[in-house]
């Protein structure tokens, strides 16, 4: 009878805990719930936001206008103005500045409003400015997410949670203020996002021969990482070129690194084929 009642016992027990650890299952699952409500609310709100900051009226400095929109406006819808130095050509003033982060950042939404003014049946210069501002700024606010999304990715890859990273950037003024207006500043931060993603490898599928390979066997670089990171590095320097400082510290040890690779795979091929050629001597 003894025996029977610490069986007996010990089976409550084992209930009792049992149903403690799944009402501690559910407490962690609304936990959990409720804190992924809580970033996305903050999230969307962050994001509004940054909307709404796009189409404030204000601005942060003469050069919004000064070097972006009214070079645009010159050289995309004929309109009168006068070019800041940089921009000016001549015998006496000769061009020192790109025009490629000006047609980049403005020249889509300059050539639509053209289209929409000729649609309109009314010419270039009864265009609307406010209208203008926007239509650059729309495009510029949406391509900021590539920064978001970025940062999503990059924190997957290195296996970190991306939410507390995510929120601030989103609410960091830079991304909030600058992102989403025409300055060389902008490309250059969409350029090192895009920098970022091609210089981090990534990871590969799990497989059965993968489980005992070395970390960095583990990881495959994206298809022409290389040329593409090329190509970065010419337009980002174009656009503004202190580029070159952030593009270095992450191009340059993954082209390295892949370049030893690289090598190390032709020695090994070379090596196999003097193998196979010996073998067939023999």
């Amino acid at each position: 009878m003894a025996t029977i009642g610490l069986y007996a016992h010990g089976g409550s027990a084992v209930g009792v805990s049992l149903a403690a650890s799944e009402a501690a299952g559910n407490l962690s699952m609304v936990e959990s719930a409720e804190s992924c409500c809580w970033w996305r609310r903050m999230y969307a709100a962050l994001v509004l936001l940054r909307f709404l900051m796009a189409f404030s009226p204000a601005y942060i400095h003469p050069d919004e206008y000064f070097q972006t929109l009214e070079p645009a406006a010159a050289r995309f819808l004929g309109l009168p103005v006068t070019l800041p130095w940089e921009f000016a050509q001549g015998s006496n003033a000769p061009r020192i500045r790109s025009w490629l982060s000006v047609l980049l950042t403005c020249g889509p939404s300059m050539l639509y409003a053209r289209c929409v003014a000729l649609l309109r049946g009314t010419s270039d210069t009864a265009l609307d400015a406010a209208e203008l501002v926007a239509s650059v700024r729309l495009p510029l606010c949406v391509a900021s997410f590539v920064q978001d999304a970025s940062l999503v990715v990059v924190c997957r890859r290195i296996g970190r949670d991306w939410r507390p990273p995510l929120l601030a950037l989103a609410s960091a003024w830079p991304t909030l203020v600058f992102g989403c207006r025409p300055f060389s500043n902008t490309l250059e931060t969409l350029a090192v996002c895009l920098t970022m993603l091609l210089a981090l490898p990534r990871p590969l599928p799990s497989a059965p021969h993968l489980a005992e390979a070395k970390p960095a066997a583990r990881y495959s670089a994206p298809p022409c990482a290389s040329e593409r990171l090329g190509a970065l590095l010419a337009m980002g320097t174009w656009c503004r070129f202190t580029f070159v400082c952030f593009w270095a510290p992450l191009a340059l040890p993954a082209l390295l690194e892949r370049r030893a690779r690289g090598d190390a795979a032709d020695a090994a091929e070379h090596v196999g084929a003097r193998t196979a050629g010996a073998r067939s001597v023999q």
